[in-house]
């Protein structure tokens, strides 16, 4: 395992591991939309019904609930998996 890859596992009812999918998790996982790309993963951060990767380059991904604006998106969503815009340097 390289150090960027990333693996989830367990709840996946609102599509929080960013898999594509809604399907739950009994043992660890890849997620493939990163591990398929260039991307390096530099933080994480979970909620319980949400997650968020942002990458070397201050981008940002976000699976899971939107119901109360945690994926930062305009709209009250579950969202297996989104690219969002630049976060700021700092």
């Amino acid at each position: 395992m390289e150090s960027h890859d990333v693996y989830v596992w367990g709840s996946n009812k609102f599509g929080c591991l960013g898999l594509g999918h809604f399907e739950n998790q009994k043992l660890p996982v890849p997620v493939e939309s990163v591990q398929t790309t260039d991307l390096v993963i530099s933080k994480v951060a979970c909620g319980g019904k949400h997650m968020v990767l942002v990458t070397q380059e201050n981008e940002f991904y976000t699976a899971g609930s939107n119901d109360s604006g945690q994926l930062g998106l305009p709209t009250d969503v579950s969202i297996p998996f989104v690219r969002s815009s630049l976060v700021g340097d700092g």
